[in-house]
């Protein structure tokens, strides 16, 4: 530990409280104890510039898997934005998630944003299921972490799963300037500490006719 630090994120103890890790190297708060992250409160909580499931710490390795966009569309209305997506996502099957047990997160950022534009959960104990088909519906908004999701559906399938998701007046910040947009989407076991998977991927985006982004 150099003069100065409050700890060193090189080594694999520190000087750090209990519940506070070592500020990663190349991060703002590099060599500072801060808190350690909480898989799920969609927050940055260790200042690291990434939330949630966006963390190693939350998701990584084996955890993680690939997202792709199949259309999406994100358009302003004042405080809240119209919002749709379809994602497939690569690799994730029945093995590995099961949306009665794990909340399902969605996580939205701009490229080299600092902040999500969209960070949402759907409560396992929400979603009703047939055959391999999980549904939600919330058409007046009684999940409030899920900020105004309308709908969201996620498909499990040996070879890979589907999500859908659409909202009319969903709580995110619709950025101006975008070039591309990070989505996430995180699942949580309630019950099994560790029990946690993602999907991810970047995605270039265009701008829509009426504002707002649309991709591919």
């Amino acid at each position: 530990m150099d003069s100065g630090e409050e700890c060193d994120p090189t080594v694999s103890t520190n000087t750090c409280a209990a519940d506070e890790v070592c500020g990663a190297v190349g991060t703002p708060v590099a060599c500072r104890c801060v808190s350690e992250e909480v898989c799920g409160n969609c927050i940055d909580d260790d200042g690291d510039g990434l939330t949630d499931f966006e963390a190693p710490v939350c998701c990584a390795g084996s955890q993680r898997f690939v997202l792709g966009i199949q259309r999406g569309r994100l358009r302003p209305r004042g405080n809240v934005s119209k919002f749709r997506l379809k994602a497939r996502l690569e690799g994730l099957g029945p093995s590995d998630v099961n949306p009665r047990v794990h909340d399902v997160f969605l996580q939205i950022r701009p490229t080299d944003f600092p902040a999500d534009a969209l960070c949402a959960r759907v409560p396992a104990a929400r979603f009703t299921q047939r055959g391999r088909t999980f549904k939600f519906r919330d058409p007046h908004h009684t999940a409030p972490s899920a900020k105004g999701i309308d709908a969201l559906t996620v498909v499990i399938k040996p070879a890979g799963s589907f999500l859908s998701t659409s909202g009319r007046r969903v709580q995110g910040v619709t950025p101006s300037h975008v070039i591309s947009l990070d989505v996430t989407v995180g699942f949580l076991g309630a019950t099994i500490t560790g029990d946690k998977r993602c999907a991810a991927g970047s995605h270039a985006v265009t701008t829509g006719s009426r504002g707002g982004f649309k991709f591919p």
